[in-house]
């Protein structure tokens, strides 16, 4: 492990095969985001260093381990070499429930129902296939996915925890447009800074974000 003090905004976090775990450039916040499994808005309270200090890391286990077991030894790794000490708790903050927009649950013309376990999903699946999302920048694509994966997109793009309320069972193919690049690489936002995002999703999938409280 070695500070990084190259200037560049760029940065990559791998874990490899082989027990490997790498990173170039990054700031140690993202490596706490990796190893704990939150999102950018579940750590607060931390060091402005931990944003700031970039590292490259090039650490590897005794031998090739699973995802979960390779955040644990990262876990370790922050333990050890900066007295990294968290813990969890749940709080009642403002979020948001994905829910359908009309009383009879009727999608709107972008989310369309699939249905993966028919024979012709053997070819239509290759390269496309069932359980996939998308996202990019003012984009979200789902291959026959459930609300929840959905609502999972979203929760990434606001920042915020979204929850999936719409009591509709998938999977269902989507494709999500909307004009403002909003999304929580770069910022926090909020419904009313997202104006263009909240009509697609009620004009393009017949579904609302409404706010609501929860943990």
């Amino acid at each position: 492990m070695k500070r990084n003090e190259s200037g560049r905004g760029s940065w990559s976090l791998n874990p490899l095969p082989g027990g490997r775990f790498s990173t170039q450039n990054v700031a140690l916040r993202q490596v706490v985001l990796f190893a704990y499994n939150l999102r950018d808005f579940q750590l607060v309270s931390d060091p402005a260093w931990l944003q700031s200090v970039r590292f490259d890391i090039d650490a590897r286990a005794a031998a090739d381990v699973p995802l979960q077991s390779m955040k644990e030894l990262v876990k370790s790794l922050l333990a050890e070499r900066f007295g990294f000490v968290a813990h969890s708790e749940t709080r009642q903050l403002p979020i948001y429930g994905l829910v359908a927009l009309r009383a009879d649950r009727s999608p709107g013309p972008a989310l369309k129902a699939r249905d993966c376990t028919a024979p012709q999903e053997a070819v239509r699946t290759v390269g496309s296939g069932c359980g996939g999302v998308i996202r990019d920048t003012g984009k979200i694509t789902g291959s026959g996915v459930p609300m929840v994966m959905l609502a999972n997109s979203l929760s990434a793009v606001l920042n915020n925890v979204v929850t999936d309320k719409t009591g509709l069972s998938g999977p269902f193919d989507f494709e999500l447009r909307w004009s403002d690049a909003v999304d929580a690489a770069n910022q926090t936002t909020n419904l009313s800074d997202a104006p263009a995002l909240t009509t697609a999703v009620q004009e393009q999938l017949g579904l609302r974000l409404q706010p609501d409280r929860g943990p």
